[in-house]
């Protein structure tokens, strides 16, 4: 996995894709996001570490929720970020949201691709 900044994320494109894995662990305290664009392109999977103050919406399947919107801002006073992931759930009404505050964060790309800028290039084609 490779590191990244928040600034690094904030050029993803994030709306309209899904999440098609995600984990919580939370003995290790990490969230692992996998996100795609759309069925074989190439997936982004994100690691946050050091996560606290997890505050989630009931949402029965994380699978497959669809991204509406990300959001990032630093915690005053602290090295820390917190993130908000607002979802769409269909039938598109109900918009669930995962909140919590991360420390570290990494990536690593699938299909070959190796940059942030090489995956958003193959996402914008979409």
């Amino acid at each position: 996995m490779e590191n990244v900044t928040v600034e690094d994320l904030r050029d993803v494109e994030f709306h309209d894709a899904v999440f098609s894995n995600f984990t919580i662990d939370f003995r290790n305290k990490w969230i692992e996001v996998e996100v795609e664009s759309c069925c074989d392109r190439p997936k982004l999977v994100i690691q946050f570490s050091k996560v606290k103050n997890i505050s989630v919406d009931e949402i029965e399947e994380w699978d497959d929720c669809e991204i509406s919107d990300v959001d990032f801002k630093p915690i005053p006073s602290t090295e820390r970020i917190e993130v908000t992931i607002t979802l769409i759930m269909l039938p598109r009404c109900a918009c669930p949201e995962l909140k919590f505050s991360f420390s570290d964060l990494k990536v690593r790309f699938t299909h070959g691709v190796k940059t942030l800028d090489e995956l958003n290039q193959i996402w914008s084609e979409d």
